[in-house]
C-alpha cells in the first residue's frame, strides 16, 4: 500500500500536532510491514526526519520525501498536496491536522485526525487567527469529517463532540489516545532538583488561551503565596488569548502585591528534554481548562512523578482519571488557592497522587496509538 502523510506540522517549532505526527512516524519506522510512505512538507524538511529514515529497518526505499515549496497553508493543503498525492498514486492520504484537501482524487482514500472541535462547539473560546478562519475552518473541518473514510480522535470526549456537531457515521471514528514521549517517562529516574533561578515552584505549561484560566491561576497562586513565601509559579507558554489578556500585567501586579518575583514567565523551552527536567523539578502542575480534546501536559507531568491539579471538564477527567486533584470551578481563584494549600500541607495525599499518576501515564502508549492508526490505514 502507498500512504501519503501531510507532515508540514513537523516544520518549525512543533506544537501538539507536530509532536503527534513525529511520534506516529517514529513508531511506524520500527513496525515490520511493507508499506510505501510519501511524506509531504511545505517549505523544508526538519533535520531529525532524515535521522528517522534510518530506523525504517533498511526500508528507506519505501519512504519518499517531497517538499512542495509554498509558503501558503491554503495552497499547500488544497492544491499542491492533493496534486502530489495523485502523482504519487497513493492509496490513502492521511492529514493529521483537522482538515482534508477540498478536492481529492476519488481513487484516494482519506483519513483525518480531529483533535478537538472547540471552534465548532465553543467558538467564543477559540483564538481565531483571522475572520477568514472563523468562516473557513468550521466549514472545511465539517466537510472533511463527512468525506473522510476514517476520522482519528484522541479521546472519547472528542468523538462525542464530532458525532454531536457533524452527524457522521460513528463506525468511522477511531479513538487513538495520545501518550508521552520517552523522555518524560525517563524523567523520574532523575534526581529531584531545582530550575535555575526559580527554586521550589508550581508549574503551568502550554499555550495560554482564555479557556485555561491563567489570570485566575495567578490570583489563586497569589493568595496561596501570601503564606508560602518559599514557592514560585513558573508559567511556560505563548500568550494566544483572544480577547487579549495582558498576562504580563497580571504577573507584575501579583509580584508587586507579594513584594517579590514570585511568578516567572517563559515563552518556551528549547527541547522536550529541558521540559521533562522542569516537570520533574516542579512541586505540582496546575492545568485547568473548560474545554480540551486531550490535555497532554497532564500525562507528561504524571510521567515525571509530579502531581496534577486539573478541572473536570472536556476530556480531562478521561485522561487524568482518579490520579489528579480536581478544582470544580476553575474560574474561582479561592478554590485554586485551597487546592494548592492542601497539596502542600498533605504529604500523604500528594504522594498518593504521584503514585497514581505514574501508573496512569503508563497506561498510554505511542506504540498502541500508532499501531491502531496504521492498522486502520492499511485496512482501507
Amino acid at each position: 500500500m502507498r500512504i501519503g502523510i501531510d507532515c508540514h506540522n513537523l516544520e518549525g517549532q512543533r506544537t501538539g500536532v507536530g509532536r503527534y505526527v513525529w511520534n506516529l512516524l517514529r513508531q511506524f519506522s520500527i513496525f515490520n510491514f511493507q508499506t510505501s510512505f510519501f511524506l509531504y512538507f511545505k517549505n523544508d524538511t526538519p533535520k531529525d526526519i532524515h535521522e528517522l529514515l534510518h530506523n525504517f529497518r533498511g526500508r528507506e526505499n519505501y519512504v519518499q520525501i517531497h517538499v512542495l515549496d509554498t509558503k501558503s497553508n491554503a495552497l499547500f493543503k488544497h492544491f499542491y498536496l492533493p496534486r502530489a498525492a495523485r502523482q504519487d498514486k497513493v492509496d490513502v492520504l492521511f492529514c493529521p491536522d483537522y482538515v482534508l484537501p477540498l478536492r481529492l482524487d476519488r481513487r484516494i482514500k482519506a483519513a483525518v485526525t480531529i483533535h478537538d472541535i472547540i471552534y465548532e462547539a465553543r467558538p467564543e473560546d477559540y483564538s481565531w487567527p483571522s475572520w477568514k478562519d472563523k468562516v473557513l475552518l468550521k466549514w472545511a473541518s465539517k466537510q472533511s469529517a463527512k468525506k473522510a473514510d476514517i476520522i482519528f480522535v484522541p479521546s472519547g470526549f472528542t468523538k462525542s463532540e464530532v458525532l454531536k456537531y457533524y452527524k457522521v457515521n460513528p463506525q468511522k471514528i477511531i479513538v487513538t489516545p495520545l501518550a508521552t514521549d520517552r523522555v518524560f517517562k525517563e524523567a523520574p529516574s532523575l534526581a529531584k532538583g531545582e530550575v535555575e533561578g526559580v527554586g521550589k515552584f508550581i508549574l503551568f505549561v502550554g499555550s495560554i488561551f482564555n479557556r485555561r484560566f491563567l489570570p485566575q491561576k495567578i490570583q489563586g497562586f497569589t493568595e496561596f503565596a501570601k503564606t508560602r513565601k518559599d514557592f514560585k509559579f513558573l508559567i511556560i507558554g505563548n500568550n494566544r488569548t483572544k480577547p487579549y489578556q495582558d498576562i504580563g500585567n497580571y504577573i507584575a501586579q501579583a509580584n508587586n502585591k507579594l513584594g517579590r518575583e514570585a511568578i516567572v514567565w517563559r515563552k518556551y523551552v528549547e527541547s522536550d528534554g529541558e521540559l521533562a527536567k522542569i516537570y520533574n523539578a516542579s512541586f505540582a502542575t496546575i492545568w485547568l481548562s473548560s474545554y480540551e480534546g486531550f490535555g497532554l501536559p497532564i500525562l507528561e507531568s504524571m510521567a515525571c512523578g509530579t502531581p496534577v491539579i486539573t478541572s473536570p471538564h472536556g476530556s480531562l477527567p478521561e485522561i487524568a482519571g482518579d490520579a489528579a486533584m480536581y478544582v470544580a470551578h476553575p474560574q474561582n481563584s479561592q478554590e485554586i488557592a485551597s487546592a494548592l494549600t492542601r497539596l502542600v500541607s498533605d504529604d500523604f495525599y500528594r504522594n498518593e497522587l504521584i503514585s497514581k499518576g505514574l501508573a496512569r501515564a503508563a497506561q498510554f502508549s505511542w506504540q498502541k496509538c500508532a499501531r491502531e492508526t496504521i492498522d486502520k490505514l492499511l485496512a482501507l
